[in-house]
């Protein structure tokens, strides 16, 4: 008797869990965020979109649509890798019958191979709220293939419960620009900002064959469709600048020149070593406020509008 109680018990608390798993697991395939909300305005837009942005945090924070004289959709996100970037255009392309520009965003960082390892759990958001087809991990790596191992139990109740009492994780406007750069909210010690950014970061061999290889592939189809390409290098405060590997930063300026200047549809668009930003137009050591993403996108227009 007791055996038979002990095994309906745990019965009890297994579908307990699974029902409670499912039910987690619908919660956050169900909750807004950038990556679903920037999907749908991608198909909203699909008729009448002119240029479309792609690229990390830089594009997000520093290339504001509404300063562009055309239509244009920013779909970089957070730690947006350039493989990404690829299926993202890929996919989406021939839906865009008025596209003209694409603006690809290149960094010290995402055009260095191992920054696709920032993926890990991302690939949940881009293959279920994008609709990307991304290889699946192992069937045994559970966060990567749900988000509920991710998170504790307490984490994922406060976070339904913020929902319900309206709290929205989308931080982005329709046009893709970020609501997250305040001026106001700007940092205000950019050194200090640049050594904790990158205090714990590891040095890492600079591998940009892939990426470079990727973004050929992007500007081969934009010239089969008439589509002229942007390689943007958005500004860091010099107080960033001083901190990254000068050599590293340097091959990859060299290599993103030398891939616009042998593709006619290509230009290099490189604001690192202007000297139009001043401390005020960042809102922390790498990313720009409101207020720099507007000089910086008004400088960008110039160029390609």
């Amino acid at each position: 008797m007791i055996k038979k109680n002990l095994l309906y018990s745990v019965i009890v608390v297994l579908i307990v869990c699974v029902v409670l798993f499912f039910l987690a697991e619908s919660f956050y395939q169900k909750t807004p965020t950038n990556y679903n909300y920037k999907h749908e305005q991608l198909v909203k837009n699909y008729a009448s979109a002119q240029t479309l942005v792609f690229g990390d945090s830089h594009a997000f924070y520093g290339l504001n649509p509404s300063f562009l004289k055309t239509k244009t959709l920013n779909v970089s996100n957070n730690f947006q890798p350039i493989y990404i970037d690829k299926l993202l255009f890929e996919k989406h392309v021939d839906s865009f019958p008025q596209l003209k520009n694409i603006i690809l965003t290149v960094t010290e960082g995402n055009l260095n191979e191992s920054y696709s390892n920032n993926l890990k759990n991302l690939k949940y958001y881009y293959a279920n709220q994008m609709d990307l087809e991304i290889p699946k991990e192992s069937s045994f790596n559970f966060k990567a293939n749900s988000l509920v191992f991710t998170k504790s139990i307490t984490e994922t109740y406060k976070l339904y419960k913020s929902v319900q009492k309206g709290k929205t994780f989308v931080t982005s406007l329709p046009n893709g620009f970020t609501t997250l750069n305040a001026k106001e909210n700007s940092v205000k010690d950019l050194e200090l900002s640049a050594q904790n950014k990158l205090k714990n970061s590891k040095k890492t061999s600079l591998d940009i064959s892939k990426n470079i290889e990727r973004l050929q592939a992007i500007i081969n189809s934009c010239k089969a469709k008439r589509i002229q390409v942007y390689l943007v290098s958005f500004p860091l405060s010099n107080a960033y600048l001083k901190e990254l590997d000068t050599e590293q930063l340097k091959a990859v300026q060299i290599a993103t020149q030398t891939l616009a200047a042998q593709n006619s549809n290509a230009n290099y668009i490189n604001f690192l070593d202007n000297q139009f930003f001043e401390n005020s137009d960042f809102f922390d050591a790498n990313h720009l406020n409101s207020k720099g993403a507007e000089k910086c996108t008004k400088l960008i227009s110039e160029l390609i509008d």
